[in-house]
C-alpha cells in the first residue's frame, strides 16, 4: 500500500472521528486529547484571571505614586516580555524559580509556573494601559474642577479617575 493511499485512508477515518489508538496507553487518541485540552483551558483561565487582577492592581499602584517610579518601569518591562519568545520566557522563569526556591514546588506537574508564564506578559501590558489611562484622566478638566471644589483625593480616585479603567 502506498503512502498516499495510507494518508487518504487516515484522513477518511479522521473525518469520521476516529483519530486512532494510543500505542503505549491503550486507548483512543481523542480521549487523551480531550483530557489535555481540559487541563490546558483551566490553566489558560487561571492565567487570564491572574493577569487581569495583577495588571489592574499594578497599574493602579503605579498611577497612585507621585512621582510614579513604577509607571516608568512598566513600558520597558512590557516591551522586554513582548520581545522574548514565550518558550524562552518559560525556561527563564523555571530557572529563576529553581534558583530561588529549590525543592519548594515541583517544576513538573504543577500549575503555578505555567500560569505565571502565561500571565506575566498580559499583566504587564494591562498594568501599563491602566496606569496610562488613570494618569491621563488626572489631567482632565472635570478632575481639576472637582479637585478645586474640594473633593477628596480618594473620592476622585474611585469615582472619577477609575471610571475609565473599570
Amino acid at each position: 500500500v502506498s503512502i498516499s493511499a495510507e494518508l487518504v485512508a487516515h484522513a477518511g477515518r479522521v473525518l469520521q472521528g476516529d483519530f486512532g489508538q494510543m500505542p503505549q496507553k491503550q486507548g483512543p487518541v481523542l480521549m487523551f486529547v480531550a483530557a489535555a485540552l481540559g487541563r490546558s483551558l483551566l490553566v489558560l483561565a487561571l492565567a487570564f484571571a491572574v493577569s487581569a487582577a495583577a495588571g489592574l492592581l499594578l497599574g493602579l499602584a503605579a498611577a497612585r505614586q507621585n512621582p510614579s517610579r513604577l509607571a516608568g518601569w512598566l513600558l520597558p518591562l512590557a516591551t522586554l516580555t513582548l520581545s522574548i519568545p514565550s518558550f524562552y520566557l518559560g525556561v527563564l522563569v523555571t530557572a529563576l524559580f529553581i534558583a530561588l526556591a529549590f525543592n519548594a514546588l515541583p517544576v513538573q506537574g504543577h500549575w503555578a509556573l505555567p500560569v505565571l508564564v502565561l500571565a506575566l506578559r498580559p499583566a504587564l501590558q494591562i498594568a501599563q494601559i491602566t496606569a496610562n489611562l488613570v494618569l491621563g484622566e488626572a489631567d482632565k478638566q472635570y478632575v481639576i474642577a472637582a479637585r478645586g471644589v474640594g473633593l477628596a483625593e480618594d473620592v476622585l480616585d474611585h469615582r472619577l479617575n477609575c471610571r475609565t479603567v473599570y
